[in-house]
């Protein structure tokens, strides 16, 4: 018997910080990611995402190259300047296909966009595992 994605993260209770720019954008992940039963915190910038971070013991941030306040890759090398989120799964949008990101942060997965929603769906199922 085959299990599902979905059966094999062991609390279904998950937190998640979502940090993107675009606020059509923001709200479809959001709504894909309640759907799965996981707990979602938005950003639309990321100094919202980075004390959220500091506040909360997240499971998985996915995050946009592109925020009002901060490029992406600031907010990576923010990231990996704070001891308490090296465990963090991230999860980097972006416009650039085929980039490597994980000299960054080594649990980190980069999408370029166009974004499909099955791909994003089996990343976040991978990095919660």
């Amino acid at each position: 018997m085959t299990t599902s994605p979905e059966t094999q993260i062991e609390h279904p209770s998950k937190l998640v910080i979502l940090a993107v720019m675009h606020d059509d954008e923001r709200q479809a992940f959001s709504d894909m990611l309640t759907s799965m039963q996981l707990r979602v915190m938005d950003a639309a910038s990321a100094f919202e995402a980075l004390q959220l971070l500091e506040d909360y013991n997240a499971d998985l941030l996915i995050m946009d190259t592109q925020l009002p306040d901060m490029h992406g890759w600031q907010m990576l090398n923010k990231i990996k300047e704070i001891v308490s989120l090296h465990h963090l799964s991230i999860i980097v949008i972006g416009e650039q296909p085929n980039l490597l990101l994980s000299h960054i942060i080594p649990s980190i997965e980069y999408l370029h966009r166009p974004i499909s929603i099955a791909k994003l769906k089996q990343n976040v199922w991978n990095a919660l595992k």
